[in-house]
């Protein structure tokens, strides 16, 4: 018994001292309305909501939307691409710019909503009812994000030219089935495909070890991809195909060797 008191002390104590020391920024519950200091910051509206999962836009006082907070499915894949388990996540985009990130530890929260109000308060990514650039970009470099359009020179990046000599040594197909990437009948990686918002599209790509490889994504109405590599951190364009957009992907992932 003294054993198992003192166990439990180990377990409890912690987890109350990190509640006690937890902010909780006032969040008004019918409104969604976000407060500092008693000056009204942002909303937080409850999106496509199924049972307990639901997405999130983050508003401005105008009431126009500055962020996206989506609950994301995928799966984490052992060395077999067959055996894999599903995991979930959410994926926290800024409108203005498409950066986004990848965050996790809210599949352990109870109250996403708070959490999310917490986190932004905390990051100071909103002020005034407008996202903080600088902030922003702060946010996006700690959790190992992506920014697609406003940081550092586009000028200096990679065109990727997706003309036919890019593909001269590569004659076989690529095909796509169930998330899962294939290159002459075999697999050389999987892939996720989510719709931000209707105006914006994300391709999550991963090797067969389960690293990703790249996050790409594509614009309404724009003629090209925009490639994220991660082992490089390097950014790239690649023209769109309409008719075949995620094989000329894929083939030119595969191209580069990423796949």
């Amino acid at each position: 018994m003294k054993y198992s008191l003192k166990a439990f002390l180990l377990i409890v104590l912690p987890l109350i001292s990190f509640a006690q020391g937890k902010k909780v920024v006032p969040l008004e519950k019918e409104t969604g309305l976000v407060k500092v200091n008693g000056k009204p910051q942002f909303f937080i509206e409850r999106r496509n909501a199924v049972a307990w999962e639901a997405d999130y836009a983050v508003e401005g006082l105008q009431r126009e939307q500055i962020a996206y907070f989506k609950l994301q499915k995928g799966y984490h894949y052992s060395t077999n691409i067959h055996n894999h388990d599903q995991v979930q996540y959410y994926t926290l985009t800024f409108t203005h710019s498409g950066a986004h990130a990848d965050i996790r530890d809210f599949m352990n929260s109870t109250t996403i909503i708070q959490s999310l109000a917490n986190m932004l308060v905390k990051e100071k990514l909103v002020q005034n009812g407008k996202i903080n650039e600088e902030q922003e970009k702060r946010f996006i470099d700690a959790n190992r994000g992506f920014s697609t359009t406003i940081y550092g020179d586009s000028t200096q990046k990679e065109l990727a030219d997706n003309t036919k000599s890019e593909y001269d040594t590569l004659t076989g197909a690529i095909t796509m089935r169930e998330g899962f990437i294939y290159y002459n009948q075999q697999s050389i990686g999987t892939y996720q495909k989510t719709d931000i918002d209707t105006d914006l599209v994300l391709v999550q790509v991963y090797a067969p070890n389960r690293q990703k490889v790249a996050e790409v994504t594509h614009a309404a109405g724009d003629k090209e991809w925009v490639i994220i590599t991660v082992v490089d951190q390097d950014r790239k364009i690649l023209n769109y195909d309409a008719d075949k957009p995620l094989e000329t992907l894929f083939m030119y992932l595969l191209k580069k060797k990423y796949l």
